[in-house]
C-alpha cells in the first residue's frame, strides 16, 4: 500500500513540475512572479485533490470495472493525445535547440517516443517504481542545481519594493494551476484512479509546486524578472549562466538530466493513460 501511495505522489509531482521546467512562465516583475507561483500552488493542490477524488468515480466502480461512457473515454483519450503531442514537440524542440543542435528534429521526436513507449509498455507496478526513481533523482538534481547556483544569485532581485499586484498574481497563478493540474488530473485519474490515494495526489501536487518555485527562484535570483522575461528558456539560461568556472562545470549536465527525467516520465504516463483508456473502451464494448 505504501508503494502505491508513493507511486501516485511521485507521479503527480513529476507531472506538475514537468509542465514548467522548460517553458517557465516569467513576467517582468519578480514579486508578481513569486506571488503567482504561491497562488498557483494553492489552486493546483485544490484542483488536483478535488479532481483526483471525483474523476475516478466516473471511471471506476468498486472492483475496477469501467463505467465511464464511451464518449467520455474518448474525450479523455483525445485530451491525453493532445497533451502527449504537445509535450513531445516541446521537449524535442528544446533538445534540438539547446542540447543537440545538429540532430534532426524528427529523429529526436521518435527517439523520445520510443523511450517513453518502453516505459509505458511495462506493468503499473513498474510504472510506479519508475515514478519514484525519476522523482527522487530529478528532485535531488533540482536542489543541487539551486545550491550550486547560489554564488551567482543576487537577492536584491526579490527584495520587494512594494506589495505585489495581487490581481495579476491571482490571474496568473490560476492560469498556471489550470495548465499544470488539468493534464495531471485526467492522466493520473485514468492510470491510478482505481486505487484512490487522494492524499498522495494532494502532497504530490504540493511538492510539484515547490519544484516550480525552485525553478522560479533559480531564474529570478540570477537574472531578475525584467531580463528573464525576454528569454525563450529562462530557467535553462539561468542555470547556464551559473555554469561558469571550474566548480560549475557540471551544472548543464545535471539540468539536462533532470529535464529529461521530468519530461520523459510525463510522456510515458500519458501513453500509459491512453492505453488504459483504450482498455476501458474495449470493456464497454463487451
Amino acid at each position: 500500500m505504501a508503494k502505491r501511495v508513493k507511486g501516485v505522489f511521485s507521479s503527480v509531482a513529476i507531472s506538475i513540475a514537468a509542465s514548467t521546467v522548460i517553458n517557465l512562465p516569467i513576467s517582468s516583475s519578480d514579486g508578481n512572479d513569486i506571488a503567482a507561483v504561491m497562488v498557483s500552488a494553492l489552486f493546483t493542490a485544490l484542483f488536483v485533490t478535488v479532481g483526483f477524488y471525483f474523476f475516478p468515480r466516473l471511471i471506476y466502480r468498486e472492483g475496477g470495472k469501467a463505467i465511464i461512457s464511451r464518449t467520455a473515454s474518448l474525450l479523455a483519450s483525445a485530451a491525453m493525445v493532445a497533451y502527449l503531442v504537445s509535450t513531445l514537440c516541446e521537449f524535442s524542440e528544446f533538445t534540438v535547440g539547446e542540447v543537440l543542435p545538429r540532430a534532426p528534429l524528427w529523429a529526436v521526436f521518435f527517439l523520445f517516443s520510443a523511450v517513453a513507449l518502453v516505459i509505458a509498455g511495462g506493468s503499473l507496478s513498474s510504472l510506479r517504481k519508475t515514478a519514484m526513481i525519476f522523482f527522487l533523482t530529478a528532485t535531488a538534481l533540482t536542489v543541487l542545481i539551486f545550491i550550486f547556483s547560489i554564488p551567482k544569485m543576487s537577492f536584491k532581485y526579490i527584495i520587494p519594493s512594494g506589495l505585489p499586484d495581487m490581481s495579476f498574481a491571482l490571474k496568473k497563478g490560476i492560469s498556471i494551476a489550470f495548465k499544470v493540474s488539468v493534464p495531471a488530473v485526467i492522466t493520473e485519474s485514468v492510470v491510478f484512479g482505481e486505487e484512490g490515494h487522494t492524499r498522495g495526489a494532494f502532497f504530490g501536487s504540493i511538492v510539484g509546486s515547490a519544484l516550480m518555485l525552485f525553478f522560479t527562484l533559480s531564474t529570478l535570483l540570477v537574472f531578475g524578472g525584467g531580463f528573464a522575461a525576454t528569454l525563450n528558456y529562462p530557467y535553462v539560461s539561468a542555470v547556464s549562466t551559473a555554469n561558469m568556472g571550474d566548480i560549475f562545470s557540471g551544472l548543464d549536465g545535471f539540468l539536462y538530466i533532470s529535464i529529461f527525467l521530468f519530461c520523459i516520465f510525463k510522456i510515458s504516463i500519458l501513453l500509459y493513460g491512453i492505453k488504459t483508456a483504450a482498455v476501458n473502451i474495449q470493456a464497454l464494448k463487451k
